[in-house]
């Protein structure tokens, strides 16, 4: 009754953990009628991603890989000319930090920080290669990085921290390097990922921690898109994460500041996009807000609805199965192999029994007229 002074409503709905159902207020009944069944979200969100052709679903990859890349060009620019802005060590000392004052320096523990970061990249490939969606994961984790490392762009650029730990050697470039010296650093920083294990020295580059930020994002990806059963590799990964996060302010390579804004960063940045992601099969409203806010997401994640289904497939495993069984198939036609070719005379015998049967159906039939 509430409804009869309406002309025309249209309402979607659609919950993920629910299921979607569209509901449409007439003004003749002014009552709600559902217009399609209530379907699962698991098999919401498979209907959805299945029906998002391959050409579309590379496409999005392609461009997320591109805006990740651009961004670690970016940055590697970014890294250089903060690196010839450094503050004067001597005019400029640590800042006090209540965690550095009280750790002594370990030598080896900004490696140790990158050690975690290889394995946990090591178990989001795992997860990557037998995941359903691979491609769907992919391109999430390069938007994220991308997003992330742009933002750092802009930290690093506007503020120049003084060194952290005394022990490192920062200093700005000579005075007699050329710009073909720094581009070749900055292409070194790029080509690298600056990691430090492949010797690649950065300084300034310290708000806010980027190594903090590729444990964190990592970490919460093998967590996401691994069954919610797997509490152990969940939290060996969480591990990894702390314990990276602790040999990074073990080194004296950030302030404790840096550490915390990266995981902070790194944090809200995955769960925003998730949570925008898998808001997406909304109604009309929704989808116009997210294109005015989110253009990047709204774009890479046009044929999403709901969450998307942790489920896993061997790598190309239909056309493995296709060629071991067309093997199969051709030893077993092979008259080498002293097969019998029972199944061509069941067929015959099949086919006579058919005939057998129409014929005393139309002499039945004939009978009964």
């Amino acid at each position: 009754g509430g409804h009869r002074g309406l002309t025309k409503v249209e309402m979607e709905y659609r919950a993920a953990s629910q299921g979607a159902v569209d509901f449409v207020f007439s003004r003749r009944s002014g009552i709600s009628r559902e217009i399609s069944g209530a379907i699962s979200p698991e098999s919401a969100s498979e209907r959805r991603y299945i029906l998002e052709p391959m050409p579309s679903a590379i496409l999005r990859l392609v461009c997320s890989v591109v805006w990740a890349m651009s961004v670690v060009v970016a940055s590697a620019g970014v890294m250089t000319f903060v690196h010839d802005r450094v503050p004067d060590m001597e005019k400029y000392p640590p800042l006090p930090d209540v965690v550095l004052d009280h750790i002594p320096v370990i030598p080896w523990a900004f490696e140790a920080s990158e050690v975690c970061i290889i394995v946990l990249a090591a178990f989001f490939m795992i997860t990557i290669l037998f995941h359903e969606y691979r491609l769907q994961v992919l391109r999430r984790i390069f938007a994220i990085i991308g997003s992330v490392f742009l933002l750092r762009c802009c930290t690093m650029l506007v503020t120049s921290l003084s060194v952290p730990g005394v022990h490192l050697k920062c200093k700005p470039f000579p005075v007699h390097m050329t710009t073909e010296d720094k581009l070749w650093h900055a292409w070194k920083i790029a080509s690298t990922l600056g990691s430090s294990l492949q010797g690649t020295r950065t300084c300034g580059d310290y708000m806010f921690s980027g190594h903090t930020a590729m444990l964190t994002i990592l970490a919460r990806f093998v967590g996401t898109y691994t069954p919610e059963s797997w509490t152990l590799l969940h939290n060996i990964c969480s591990a990894l994460n702390g314990a990276g996060m602790f040999f990074i302010l073990a080194a004296h390579e950030h302030y404790t500041l840096d550490v915390l804004m990266g995981f902070y960063i790194a944090t809200r940045t995955f769960q925003s996009y998730h949570t925008v992601a898998n808001s997406e099969g909304g109604c009309n409203r929704t989808r116009e807000r997210t294109k005015r806010w989110f253009p990047m997401v709204s774009f890479l994640e046009e044929h999403t609805l709901g969450v998307l289904p942790n489920t896993y497939q061997i790598p190309w495993g239909e056309k493995l199965e296709a060629t071991l069984g067309g093997a199969s198939q051709r030893e077993g036609d092979s008259p080498s192999r002293g097969r019998s070719t029972t199944p061509l005379n069941t067929a015959a015998t099949n086919h006579d029994g058919d005939a057998a049967l129409l014929a005393l159906g139309e002499h039945t039939h004939l009978h009964r007229e």
